[in-house]
């Protein structure tokens, strides 16, 4: 038996070293998922992310199966698979010991000040996307005053020992250009380290805020929704500036960045409607893209379709297009972690570490401003306490969600109203991509390559 993937060592180091009992009934744990990759057997710890391979022993991976230390199974084989998680007690509530492993790693997490702030400069927005979540929102743009105190408030309330992660969101941020511009230079006299990331359509990029991005912003990172082919995404945008053709503008956009070494990260949100040009999109966007190792894709079905049943068929055809995106030299970006747990669900659940900040100075623990409760302000920070424990507890697990090998990628957050209708199909679908990726870079002697640790919220 080889270890092929080490996994997150501090889960095993926060649950504590097991050993067999002699006599003891043992299953296999509800995370482990059994898997082949090139005709050899594995098992994967979807708890611990721990992976063996098993070709060469004669075990039995389905769930029903029971082992002791007396029957055929080597006993320093079962010694290991009971040491790492994989083989617990017949009766073990691996639920309870789940939750009580995150109420401890979000405790030692807990963070004094935050980390990360999103800051939407402006609701308003140049495009009028079709899907857009923001459709009925009041166009606000922050004033002076209010990014003159965003600065004082991200002076007394970063955490210290952190870079500061700002994250630019709107509307579209670029809108509101100006005030970027000041609080990066308020930050930047006030002796604050701080790094950006973007979320933009990219239609507003230019030579002259590139500059600006690398030199007062520090953006790092990028993303840039592309939504089909040309005639599909210029109907979608509907930006209202005029363009010959909005879709080439933003791939000339995206070159702009790619060159300048920005990362990128390209987001395709999908529906039966566009799907069908996304081999022409991405075939006309390889030539734009000069530096590919810079470039993730993300392929995001639209809420709509991730909470019908009837969008399972949408899904396929994402995982269909896989291959051909990878083959034109682009990188993928999935939503399972097989390499680290995910101790949070989102940004919503740390409001000890992120906050979103309006641009009427309100403090919100998600991007969707309108859709939740407020925390507080920046003048005098959080006053909604009952909101900001709730958010901090971790919630009990559903009924239903008891016993799935999937529940430490995607642990339920009740307050959030996005739901994945076929949550079990699609994580599979991903789990085995990103393990069978995993294990063929492995082979190629490509080990060091980190795209996997990646995850869609």
């Amino acid at each position: 038996m080889q270890m092929v993937l080490k996994g997150d060592t501090s889960v095993k180091t926060l649950v504590g070293h097991k050993k067999t009992i002699p006599g003891l009934i043992y299953r296999w744990s509800d995370f482990v998922f059994p898997f082949s990759h090139l005709g050899k057997r594995y098992v994967f710890n979807n708890l611990t992310k721990r992976c063996y391979c098993i070709d060469e022993q004669t075990l039995n991976t389905e769930k029903n199966a029971r082992f002791t230390s007396e029957s055929d199974i080597k006993q320093d084989v079962m010694d290991v698979l009971v040491a790492d998680l994989f083989l617990v007690p017949e009766d073990k509530d691996e639920t309870q010991l789940y939750e009580g492993f995150l109420k401890i790693a979000r405790a030692m997490r807990r963070s004094k000040g935050y980390s990360s702030y999103t800051i939407l400069p402006t609701t308003a927005c140049n495009a009028r996307c079709v899907y857009c979540f923001e459709l009925g929102y009041e166009y606000v743009s922050m004033k002076a005053e209010t990014a003159e105190r965003l600065i004082q408030f991200i002076i007394e309330t970063h955490n210290p020992k952190k870079k500061v992660e700002l994250n630019w969101f709107g509307g579209e941020p670029l809108v509101g250009e100006k005030i970027i511009d000041k609080i990066c230079e308020g930050l930047r006299n006030a002796g604050v380290d701080y790094t950006g990331y973007i979320v933009t359509n990219a239609s507003l990029i230019s030579a002259e805020n590139i500059k600006k991005m690398q030199s007062l912003w520090n953006v790092q990172e990028m993303q840039i929704t592309l939504d089909g082919a040309e005639d599909e995404y210029n109907a979608r945008k509907n930006y209202y500036h005029h363009y010959p053709s909005a879709y080439w503008h933003v791939l000339s956009r995206i070159k702009m960045v790619n060159e300048a070494g920005i990362f990128i990260y390209i987001r395709v949100n999908i529906d039966s409607g566009n799907i069908g040009g996304l081999r022409q999109m991405f075939s006309e966007l390889e030539p734009f893209v000069p530096d590919k190792k810079n470039v993730v894709v993300l392929l995001t079905p639209l809420f709509q379709v991730q909470e019908s049943l009837d969008g399972l068929s949408v899904w396929n055809r994402c995982f269909d297009l896989f291959d051909f995106i990878q083959s034109l030299g682009f990188r993928l970006q999935t939503m399972s972690r097989i390499r680290e747990l995910t101790v949070q669900y989102c940004m919503a659940d740390s409001p000890d570490r992120c906050v979103v900040i309006g641009p009427d100075g309100r403090l919100y623990p998600c991007e969707s401003i309108e859709a939740m409760p407020s925390l507080g302000n920046i003048w005098d920070g959080v006053t909604n306490q009952e909101l900001y424990n709730e958010l901090s507890q971790v919630e009990k697990t559903a009924e239903k969600c008891k016993g799935c090998v999937f529940l430490p990628d995607c642990t339920p957050f009740s307050k959030c109203e996005n739901f994945l209708a076929n949550c079990k199909t699609v994580r599979e679908k991903y789990l085995l991509f990103s393990l069978n990726r995993k294990l063929s870079q492995l082979e190629n002697g490509a080990g060091n390559d980190t795209e996997d640790n990646q995850i869609t919220c």
